[in-house]
């Protein structure tokens, strides 16, 4: 039901890690709104580099493996979601 409704509603669903790809999909979808935001957004990221965790701990083997069988569904639609970016993406390119 999530991927029907991002089909049917959402031009464009971002992806935080993917923070420049989106605003690329974003500024060429939607130029009303985003026109010029992905330069904004460059200008910004070279000034600072925040909230970065430079001592992230190891997370075993096993633990991934439990809690990626316990939100499947929320993977699968999150690599939709990235798919789905990707592919607007090439069209901006």
């Amino acid at each position: 039901m999530a991927v029907a409704n991002v089909e049917q509603y959402y031009s464009v669903v971002g992806i935080l890690e993917l923070m420049p790809e989106t605003l690329k999909v974003l500024e060429s979808f939607v130029p009303f709104y985003y026109n010029g935001v992905t330069q904004v957004y460059e200008d910004q990221f070279k000034k600072t580099r925040r909230n970065q965790n430079l001592s992230k701990p190891r997370v075993r083997e096993d633990i991934k493996e439990m809690v990626s069988k316990n939100i499947s569904l929320e993977i699968k639609f999150y690599e939709f979601c990235k798919q789905r970016l990707y592919k607007q993406l090439l069209l901006v390119i």
